[in-house]
């Protein structure tokens, strides 16, 4: 393996939201254009082991042109165009997505949001698909094989090349932090510093296109796991803070890969609240109150199969849907059919010549989701078996290495400024334990023999316990 450079200043754990994507709204978060040399550095040797340090690199996320401010500017409205056209050239990659959107992405999204939304029993559920997305896009840098392969065809792409291309797709038109909304992603790869990795290889890859910074540490260490929790904390605004604290890296995990999504931005036209009402809710289960926000004005209806849907407009952003099953209809049956795998992906139907008297609840939903079951119902199995993975992209140190865990989190809330999203996904990829049969079972529950072994194992005490 050539040598790595030495390692790049190690920097606080908890990263400043300028650099790290964070969501600190009083700190600068300008940052830096990507390079195209990023390396995923080494601290001493040429064996490929990194040191314990944690900050090995950190991603250096696209820079964005700030929305222009008129009291910026003053008389100067030359300046003020100019900034305008440099604002609106740089979400030009935005306005495009939808129409250039890459193969794959489109079933992914629906049969994520159906397989992760569907029968919820009366639960509350949330998930971001494209933040899930792009965690097992990731995941199939670091595989081969069959185990690769079953991961593209999940994502719906034909090779890496093709893979990597989306994922800087998805970077151009949703990384965004203009001084009036948030919509920020961030990537994070976590080792293990007692394996050997392969930096120019797959992690390099990582660290270059999916704009990752990476980690290395002591699995099963308090403080590896709190500058964990720290990242995504910064990178998600705190929102999700308990689920994330619930996170430990076990001490045979060979890699954890973390993607991360946080959207933060204001209503066009924000509620009212004096003129808020305590309603009833009709729940799926049982009725209760609820604070209602109410305002009438222009927005984009769309009338479905089935249901009814709303877009309330965000600034600087593509908007906020509502969707409404018609009487009579299931949450459920909504989300199984044609017609909304169509309005979800394209909403170009709606009327916004209409008035709508909108009526919604103050909301803050939150769900963890467990991954795997349903990757393993879409055809992913390789991964999850210690026996059959293949991660020799990411090390031949081992051989041994499965994901153990998916944990998808995600959390949206709304009132009369705005909405607040955010969402993480974690995978967690260990080695085998040595002891993969099951335990046997000894309990002494009925009498018992006992020694104390001296030197050379010469009894220094025997006896016999019949009541304890």
């Amino acid at each position: 393996m050539k040598k790595i450079i030495a390692i790049l200043t190690v920097l606080a754990l908890v990263l400043a939201a300028g650099c790290a994507g964070g969501t600190n709204d009083d700190a600068d978060t300008t940052a830096p254009e990507k390079t195209s040399d990023a390396t995923v550095a080494d601290d001493v040797n040429e064996t490929g082991k990194p040191q314990a340090g944690f900050l090995m690199y950190q991603a250096q996320y696209p820079q964005r042109a700030q929305y222009p401010k008129d009291e910026d500017f003053g008389d100067d409205y030359d300046a003020l165009n100019a900034a305008y056209d440099l604002w609106s050239q740089d979400r030009e990659a935005g306005r495009n997505f939808a129409a250039s959107r890459q193969e794959g992405l489109n079933g992914f999204v629906t049969a994520m949001a159906r397989a992760l939304l569907e029968n919820a029993q009366g639960d509350n559920k949330v998930c971001s698909p494209v933040n899930i997305y792009m965690a097992l896009a990731m995941l199939a840098e670091l595989t081969d094989g069959e185990t690769r392969q079953e991961l593209l065809d999940v994502l719906g792409v034909k090779d890496t090349e093709k893979l990597r291309e989306q994922a800087k797709a998805l970077w151009d038109a949703n990384y965004l932090d203009d001084g009036v909304i948030k919509s920020l992603m961030g990537d994070s790869v976590w080792l293990n510093d007692g394996v050997n990795y392969k930096k120019d290889g797959a992690l390099q890859t990582l660290a270059e296109d999916y704009f990752a910074s990476v980690f290395s540490g002591q699995p099963g260490d308090p403080a590896y796991d709190d500058a964990l929790h720290a990242w995504i904390n910064e990178q998600t605004g705190g929102l999700l803070k308990d689920s994330a604290e619930g996170l430990k890296m076990d001490p045979l995990m060979m890699v954890t890969l973390v993607s991360t999504i946080y959207f933060k931005g204001r209503w066009t036209d924000t509620f009212v609240p004096e003129a808020n009402t305590t309603e009833t809710f009709h729940g799926a289960q049982n009725d209760a109150t609820c604070e209602m926000m109410h305002e009438t004005d222009s927005m984009g209806y769309y009338q479905g199969k089935g249901f009814s849907a709303v877009t309330k407009g965000v600034v600087n952003a593509n908007g906020f849907r509502f969707i409404l099953p018609d009487k009579g209809v299931s949450v459920d049956e909504v989300l199984a059919s044609d017609a909304f795998a169509d309005y979800l992906l394209d909403p170009s139907g709606e009327d916004y010549s209409r008035r709508v008297a909108l009526s919604v609840p103050k909301f803050d939903v939150q769900a963890d989701s467990d991954v795997i079951p349903t990757l393993e119902k879409l055809g992913v199995n390789k991964v999850f078996d210690h026996g059959a993975a293949d991660f020799t992209p990411l090390t031949e140190d081992r051989d041994d290495i499965a994901v153990d865990q998916i944990l998808h989190s995600a959390r949206v809330k709304i009132d009369e400024e705005g909405c607040e999203a955010a969402a993480f996904t974690a995978i967690m990829a260990c080695g085998a334990s040595m002891y993969l049969d099951e335990p046997i079972d000894f309990t002494l529950d009925r009498p018992f023999i006992f020694v104390i072994n001296g030197a050379g194992y010469t009894p220094l005490f025997v006896g016999v316990v019949n009541q304890p």
